[in-house]
């Protein structure tokens, strides 16, 4: 019972350790004519081959990127979000 205890807190410290990426989105106020930058950026230790990117936490139209960037249009981000101006939308990393 000991060792599985030991197993299971080793685990979760290694899980614990991981960082998370950031989500970084240029400019800050999106308009229809905006060009807009998304870009997911991961700790130096974590090799990624490519990012997913979905919004509002659903994982549905999923934009995927080998670079881990995308580069769309204010109208194109807003379709993606299925939102009007001025409505906020929170951006995700997967």
């Amino acid at each position: 019972m000991e060792l599985f205890t030991f197993i299971i807190f080793r685990l979760l410290m290694e899980v614990q350790s991981y960082k998370s990426p950031t989500v970084k989105v240029s400019p800050d106020v999106i308009r229809e004519s905006s060009s807009v930058k998304i870009s997911c950026e991961t700790p130096a230790d974590v090799t990624v081959n490519q990012c997913y990117f979905y919004i509002n936490r659903e994982a549905k139209n999923i934009k995927v990127s080998s670079s881990c960037e995308l580069d769309l249009s204010g109208a194109e981000v807003l379709g993606w979000a299925a939102v009007k101006s001025p409505e906020n939308t929170t951006f995700s990393p997967s």
